[in-house]
């Protein structure tokens, strides 16, 4: 089931990814894990606080800027942590850079429907528990990442777009921080 999985998720990108990538092997977990160690939880944080802060002056005009793969939503694309705009009322996505997923994940109610690996609904937890937070807060998931072979463990970040209903979504794949570091983070 997995490997179906991976494979209907690799199928959905495969137009994005230039014929010579796409001709290139997965990278194992390892080097996946590798790729993303040049990112830190602090500066997925630093980068979800620029969307943030963007978007709360920009409004539903900015929403634009990340439904493309650019500087500002997947710098490093594809091994480096996305920004997508999520609203947590509806259930969906408010952007999202792959142009084959967008209507999907922008349908109302989609967020319901997403599990991890695990089968777990963490962007429905992670919505759930931001209702508490003052800014955001990170929920640990198992899922499968765009060039990579079998499931990454990963933060997401969940973090609030001030005077809007909308929430900044970023992952960082990681196996090296706990859920309690990584909200720690977020009070600094």
């Amino acid at each position: 089931m997995k490997r179906i999985l991976l494979l209907l998720i690799t199928l959905a990108w495969a137009p994005l990814i230039n014929a010579e990538a796409a001709q290139e092997p997965n990278l194992t977990q390892e080097q996946c894990y590798q790729a993303f160690s040049k990112f830190t939880p602090q500066s997925v944080i630093a980068s979800a606080k620029k969307a943030a802060r963007y978007l709360s002056t920009a409004g539903a005009a900015g929403l634009e800027r990340y439904n493309s793969i650019n500087e500002e939503s997947w710098p490093g694309y594809p091994l480096a942590p996305l920004i997508t705009v999520m609203n947590c009322d509806e259930d969906r996505a408010m952007s999202f850079p792959l142009d084959e997923m967008r209507a999907t994940v922008t349908t109302p109610g989609f967020l319901k429907k997403f599990v991890d690996a695990n089968k777990q609904h963490t962007f429905v937890k992670a919505c759930a528990q931001l209702k508490g937070a003052k800014r955001g807060v990170w929920v640990l998931q198992d899922h499968f990442w765009l060039k990579c072979d079998g499931v990454l463990r990963m933060g997401v970040l969940f973090y609030k777009v001030p005077g809007t209903k909308w929430t900044i979504q970023t992952s960082l794949p990681n196996q090296n921080y706990s859920l309690e570091e990584l909200n720690q983070l977020l009070k600094q």
